[in-house]
């Protein structure tokens, strides 16, 4: 069997689920998101067929528009794996609001309830994460926590997700590969987590077991989606001359901190200052900037473990990441029963480094240090 489809054959069924619970979230948004906009997405148009371009009436437009909206639903229903996911989106188009972070909300939930109805078609699987019951709670991770344990012990399958991470700073710079739907899947009797980021341009980065991980590029609507191992180290980008870093720089606190990260990084003697820097964090920034763009070190600030999947695919694919309080690298299965006893403990995960060497990680956090000590001196941090 060719390696580039292997995956989808040799998965494991917490790999599977996890790849369909992000799945089910990216159709979800993307679908939300044609109905709002009435598919006026160029590239996606061409791709189908059916460019608007020579259209000369209003009413040309209109049903080149129509034509192109319900060609995209057909395909993605079909990519959807038979789901029902009308269910979620009768009446949106008329309900979502039309201004960016009200927007996100409802693409959050909507993402989120088919990532449910996704998790039940697989039988006993419970789904927590960002928009769960817990999350209006004022003690909300703590009873998270226990509930997690609680159905850890009786042997079941939990996946645990964040349905939409990023849209915020994504859809104000106009980046589809700035968000992601990401999802993680723990037990039972598998001892490492498995984890999907499903990217909002299509691209998949998924666990695979002992092949490291797997990346699915988005292809044409007529042919399958092309899965490979993904080898990070081989993606050195020799002639990527800007060395970049990712520092979360997204929001004025973000903004503020990545400043003082540029600032201290001039006295260290170790590595050239810092002169560029990728602003999108999160488990989107993440996986793009190591894993696809050949970025020098990323961070990933504490957080809930739904948040720190990035850290973890990169990892998995054999990058050097440490935490703020070790000097030594984190396996995966270090890292993966750090983010389940955090989860257990409704604590988040302490900030993560990851870097294309261990000294690069290790520099990034140097900086963040200083940055950290010297806004405390200044009464800012």
């Amino acid at each position: 069997m060719s390696d580039l489809h292997r995956f989808h054959h040799d998965a494991s069924l917490n790999e599977r689920i996890a790849y369909a619970l992000a799945h089910a979230g990216f159709i979800a948004v993307r679908r939300a998101e044609l109905l709002q906009t009435y598919g006026r997405d160029i590239q996606e148009a061409e791709a189908l067929g059916n460019s608007v371009a020579a259209a000369q009436s209003p009413s040309d437009v209109d049903a080149a528009l129509e034509g192109l909206r319900n060609r995209k639903v057909q395909r993605e229903d079909q990519l959807a794996s038979g789901l029902n996911l009308d269910l979620y989106y009768e009446g949106f188009a008329e309900s979502v609001p039309d201004f960016q972070g009200e927007a996100a909300i409802g693409y959050d939930i909507i993402a989120w309830t088919a990532m449910e109805y996704t998790a039940r078609t697989y039988g006993n699987v419970e789904i927590l994460g960002e928009e769960d019951q817990f999350r209006p709670l004022q003690d909300g991770p703590t009873r998270r926590g226990e509930y997690l344990r609680k159905l850890l012990r009786e042997g079941r399958r939990v996946a645990v997700v964040d349905p939409l991470d990023g849209s915020n700073q994504a859809r104000a710079m106009g980046m589809r590969s700035g968000w992601a739907t990401c999802a993680m899947v723990l037990g039972p009797q598998q001892r490492t987590i498995a984890a999907a980021v499903y990217l909002g341009d299509g691209r998949t980065v998924v666990t695979a077991g002992d092949d490291g991980v797997w990346a699915s590029e988005p292809a044409h609507p007529d042919r399958p989606t092309v899965a490979y191992r993904l080898d990070p180290l081989a993606r050195q980008h020799p002639t990527f001359a800007r060395r970049h870093w990712t520092i979360p720089a997204a929001k004025a606190k973000t903004i503020e901190h990545a400043v003082a990260m540029i600032e201290a990084s001039k006295n260290e003697q170790s590595e050239p200052p810092v002169s560029w820097v990728n602003p999108l964090a999160g488990n989107p920034g993440f996986v793009t900037s190591m894993l696809y763009a050949g970025a020098v070190a990323a961070m990933q600030p504490e957080s809930y473990a739904w948040d720190a999947l990035g850290p973890y695919l990169v990892a998995v694919a054999g990058l050097p990441t440490i935490s703020a309080e070790s000097d030594e690298m984190l396996t995966p299965e270090e890292l993966s029963d750090m983010l389940i006893t955090d989860l257990m403990a409704g604590r988040r995960t302490m900030t993560l480094y990851s870097g294309r060497t261990l000294k690069d990680a290790r520099y990034l956090r140097s900086i963040d240090r200083a940055a950290t000590d010297a806004r405390k001196r200044m009464g800012r941090a």
